[in-house]
């Protein structure tokens, strides 16, 4: 077989289309190749770079955010805290206010009934002790003093009111 023989022409010609093809590989066509690698690779390490950076400041930005929101929860809290106590406190006041209008209120009221009650109680007495003397003068043609009628009207007036 001829075409596993060796000869030094083809030798010599495979070396030279190599080495010229090794050439244009090396000064021609890898070079530009290479410009491209090259630039995907710095975008790549710059994007890469610029994402670490906005992770960076989306880190801080929620730290900052927390804070600011942990702030603003710790001064609701405090306002709320304080509307609160002040809310108690109106109220407890107004709460001893209107128990001392009440109590004022119900000691004018038994001030007024025990003045009534004097009142009806001597106008009973006297109705009463006018009723009996006409009651027994008419039926049994009696006449009574006053003044004994007076007394046994009081103490039976008293005895109703032990009795209450």
């Amino acid at each position: 077989m001829p075409q596993f023989g060796f000869y030094p022409s083809q030798l010599f010609w495979l070396m030279i289309s190599f080495g010229i093809l090794f050439c244009a590989m090396q000064f021609w066509l890898l070079p530009p190749v290479a410009a491209i690698i090259k630039q995907r690779e710095d975008k790549i390490n710059a994007l890469l770079n610029q994402a670490r950076d906005l992770t960076q400041q989306a880190q801080e930005l929620e730290t900052s955010y927390q804070q600011a929101m942990d702030i603003a929860t710790q001064r609701s809290s405090k306002m709320i805290q304080r509307a609160h106590d002040e809310i108690a406190a109106k109220t407890a006041h107004q709460e001893e206010e209107l128990l001392k209008h009440l109590q004022e209120n119900i000691q004018k009221t038994q001030y007024g009934l025990k003045s009534r009650q004097k009142t009806v109680l001597n106008n009973l007495e006297k109705i009463a002790c006018t009723f009996i003397q006409t009651f027994l003068n008419v039926c049994y043609d009696l006449f009574l003093p006053e003044k004994e009628l007076q007394i046994q009207i009081r103490k039976n007036i008293k005895d109703v009111k032990n009795v209450q």
